[in-house]
């Protein structure tokens, strides 16, 4: 997801942990939207998925959300 990501065209949400600091700081230098939770999402955790969703989706909302893990690719909209 990383070409997409470096587009600028979509906003990027990240569970804690998944990039440094220093990283979030360069995408936003390179005018990248991102946001991220101070916790981590629970990818396995149904609940914690759709919590992050949810969260997602009411600041975006009526946009297609993708979301990246292990091992699976999904869309909530």
């Amino acid at each position: 997801m990383e070409a997409l990501i470096k587009t600028g065209k979509y906003p990027v949400w990240l569970s804690d942990g998944v990039l440094s600091q220093s990283r979030i700081d360069n995408l936003i230098k390179e005018n990248i939207e991102v946001s991220y939770f101070d916790y981590v999402i629970d990818i396995d955790n149904e609940e914690s998925r759709e919590e992050a969703l949810l969260t997602i989706a009411e600041h975006h909302p009526k946009e297609r959300i993708w979301s990246e893990s292990r091992p699976t690719i999904f869309s909530y909209q």
